[in-house]
C-alpha cells in the first residue's frame, strides 16, 4: 500500500534565480563579473552572498571585494570550522551588519536567514523581515563549483525573503588544452 503525501508549500515571497553565460575562460573576466554583480546587488541595497567552495582563497576574494568595491563594505567569512562573528550571526538565522558574506556549501545545510532587524517581539508575532539578499555564484571559476540543485538550496536559505541569484555559467564548449586532438570539452554543466 503507499499512501500520497501532497505538501503545498507557500511564500510570502518566491526567490528568483537570474541564469548568465558567461563566455570566458578567463579568471580576470569571471572574477570581475562577480565583482560587478556583487556592486549591483549592494547598489540595490541587497546583502550579498557568494560561495566559494575553496576557503582558502576566501581572504583572497576578501581583500578583492574591499580594494575594487570599497573599504567600507563590511565583509564576513562563513565555512565549517569557521569561528567568526559572521558564523555567530549566521548559525543565528541571520546576516547581521555584514554587507557580503564570502561562504563555501557548508551555507546550503539547513541554515534560514530570517532574522534580520528583527527582535524576539517581532519573530514571536510573526513578522517577517524586510531585508533583501543577493546570492552570487560562479559555475564556471574552479573554486565556485557546487551542483545545480546545491544552487537552489543556497537561494532557499531566504524562505520568505527578498532574494535574487545569480548564477554564472562556464563556457560550455571550449577547447581542451591536455587534450587538443578532441574538439569539444563539456566541462562540468
Amino acid at each position: 500500500l503507499f499512501q500520497q503525501i501532497i505538501v503545498r508549500k507557500e511564500y510570502a515571497v518566491s526567490p528568483s534565480i537570474n541564469l548568465v553565460h558567461l563566455d570566458s575562460n578567463d579568471k580576470t573576466k569571471r572574477k570581475d563579473a562577480v565583482m560587478k554583480q556583487i556592486k549591483e546587488y549592494l547598489n540595490q541595497g541587497r546583502k550579498a552572498l557568494c560561495i566559494f567552495n575553496f576557503k582558502e582563497k576566501m581572504p583572497e576574494i576578501h581583500r578583492d571585494i574591499q580594494a575594487k568595491l570599497g573599504k567600507e563594505i563590511k565583509v564576513g567569512l562563513f565555512y565549517s570550522g569557521s569561528t567568526e562573528t559572521c558564523t555567530d550571526n549566521i548559525l543565528s538565522s541571520k546576516f547581521g551588519g555584514y554587507d557580503v558574506v564570502l561562504t563555501s556549501n557548508y551555507f546550503i545545510n539547513g541554515i534560514n536567514i530570517n532574522k534580520d532587524g528583527l527582535t524576539e517581539e517581532d519573530i514571536k508575532a510573526g513578522k517577517t523581515s524586510t531585508q533583501k539578499y543577493g546570492v552570487v555564484i560562479d559555475l564556471g571559476n574552479k573554486y565556485s563549483h557546487i551542483s545545480a540543485i546545491d544552487t537552489i538550496q543556497a537561494t532557499n536559505r531566504f524562505r520568505n525573503r527578498l532574494c535574487e541569484t545569480t548564477v554564472f555559467f562556464p563556457k560550455i564548449f571550449k577547447p581542451d588544452e591536455e587534450r587538443p586532438d578532441r574538439k569539444f570539452h563539456y566541462g562540468h554543466t
